[in-house]
């Protein structure tokens, strides 16, 4: 299983509003830039750009998915096989992480409830939550 993270998307700026992790997001063209990745979310495509491959070819998104508060707040899908999904997470309408994950790390536990609030309420109550920094769950009694 492959984890792909936003090591390479995660840009610290200082001048943003509570050091926040800068925006670079071309809203005219709908791209999202990271390092040496553009991503249309537009298409759904990922381009990636390197100095020795000047014709790589395209990715494809599964889906993108924007979360704030801890809450999924937008999400669009884009292609059923594709296998990577884009995660926004902003936190006061500033921009704190951008994730790329595979199916399975999209699919845990972790990402699911921690990141997206998703969570069975009759089986969980959530007892805190700081998102994006901390959240617990309090596991409910089985129901006879």
């Amino acid at each position: 299983m492959t984890r792909r993270h936003a090591g390479a998307c995660r840009h610290h700026n200082p001048r943003a509003p509570q050091g926040g992790v800068e925006r670079h997001v071309d809203s005219e063209n709908d791209e999202l830039r990271c390092a040496a990745l553009t991503i249309d979310l537009r298409s759904g495509l990922i381009n990636r750009r390197a100095a020795t491959d000047a014709a790589a070819v395209p990715e494809r998104l599964r889906r993108a998915v924007i979360v704030e508060g801890g809450r999924v707040v937008r999400e669009r899908e884009y292609e059923r096989t594709a296998t990577l999904t884009v995660e926004l997470i902003f936190e006061a309408d500033t921009a704190k992480a951008v994730y790329l994950l595979d199916e399975p790390a999209y699919e845990s536990n972790l990402n699911q409830m921690f990141v997206l609030g998703r969570f069975d309420a009759a089986r969980f109550d959530e007892v805190f939550n700081d998102f994006p920094y901390a959240r617990a769950f309090r596991v409910l009694a089985r129901p006879r």
